[in-house]
């Protein structure tokens, strides 16, 4: 996502090729990244994503609390 919001910050040349999250309650799939395949369009649809998403929580959490 910083691609998408802060490109001028992001080296890719710095990234590294892979990334292996050490976390025991995610999903297997997610336990490797790819950081250098990363694009500014796939910050921009994973931003759009998030927050869609996170409006859509805190309605339903709204809606329980009515």
């Amino acid at each position: 996502m910083m691609l998408h919001y802060h490109p001028e910050l992001v080296d890719m040349d710095q990234a590294p090729e892979k990334l292996v999250l050490p976390m025991e309650d995610i999903p297997s799939y997610i336990h490797t990244r790819y950081p250098r395949r990363a694009t500014k369009e796939y910050g921009h649809k994973l931003a759009a994503a998030t927050i869609s998403g996170g409006v859509k929580m805190i309605k339903n959490l709204f809606a329980e609390n009515d």
